[in-house]
C-alpha cells in the first residue's frame, strides 16, 4: 500500500512508532495528537503508562524526530508534568488551552490549563495562542478512554492550523476525537492506536459524523 493515498480516512490498529517509521517524508500536512502522559493511567489494555524517566525520555526523543519527518506542522498536548522533556526539542511556540471546571489535581490545586506545543509552519492567518475549551465529562461517545480531549479543543486546533482538504494524522488517536474534528471540518484523516477497543470506538464515532 502507498502512503498516503491508500491510508486516507482510515484507522490503523498498531504500534505508533512502527507506523511512523514506515511512513515516507512529508506525507501528511499536520500531526495533531494527544500523546501518552506516562502517569500510570489505566487504558484497559496492556500498555506501560508508567515507564521510568529515562525510558519515557527515550520515547519522546524517538517520537518527535519521526513526527517532524512526516509533517511540517505538529501540535501536541503533552500535559504539564512532562513539559521539560518536550522543551528540549524547542517548540516554535506554546499555546495555552484553558479548561475551566477541570477536576484534575496538581501541586498547587486544580489543573485548569494545559500547554499545546507547536512546531513547524503557520499555514493560515495567525491566531491567538489562547484556546478556551471546557471539558465535557458527560460526552458518552468517548467510551471508556482514561484521558479524553474535548471535541471543541481539537476542532480549534484542526481549524486553525490546517487548510481545507489537508491530511491530519493522529498517531495516538484513542477514541478518535481529533479524527472526528478533522472529518467535521472537511479534512482527510489518518489515525493509529494500539488498542482494538479504542479503534472500534473511534470508527463508530467517525461513522456518526454527518456532513
Amino acid at each position: 500500500m502507498n502512503w498516503p493515498d491508500d491510508y486516507l480516512d482510515r484507522i490503523i490498529c498498531g504500534d505508533s512508532l512502527a507506523v511512523l517509521r514506515a511512513m515516507p517524508d512529508n506525507c501528511v500536512d499536520a500531526v495533531i495528537t494527544d500523546p501518552p502522559y506516562n502517569l500510570g493511567m489505566d487504558y484497559g489494555i496492556q500498555i506501560d503508562d508508567g515507564k521510568s524517566l529515562d525510558q519515557f525520555t527515550f520515547f519522546v526523543d524517538t517520537m518527535l524526530p519521526l513526527l517532524k519527518r512526516v509533517a511540517n506542522t505538529i501540535l501536541l498536548t503533552p500535559g504539564i508534568a512532562n513539559l521539560g522533556i518536550y522543551l528540549k526539542h524547542k517548540p516554535r511556540w506554546i499555546l495555552a488551552w484553558h479548561k475551566p471546571f477541570s477536576l484534575s489535581h496538581c501541586p498547587v490545586g486544580f489543573n485548569n490549563w494545559e500547554p499545546v506545543l507547536f512546531w513547524g509552519k503557520w499555514v493560515r492567518n495567525k491566531w491567538s495562542d489562547y484556546i478556551y475549551a471546557p471539558l465535557n465529562l458527560s460526552d458518552k461517545s468517548l467510551g471508556a478512554h482514561a484521558c479524553p480531549k474535548p471535541i471543541n479543543l481539537m476542532r480549534e486546533l484542526v481549524g486553525r492550523y490546517s487548510k481545507d482538504g489537508a491530511i491530519i494524522f493522529d498517531p495516538f488517536c484513542g477514541s478518535g476525537t481529533t479524527l472526528v474534528a478533522a472529518k467535521q471540518l472537511g479534512r482527510h484523516w489518518i489515525g493509529v492506536d494500539i488498542s482494538p477497543e479504542y479503534c472500534e470506538i473511534a470508527r463508530k464515532r467517525i461513522e456518526a459524523v454527518l456532513l
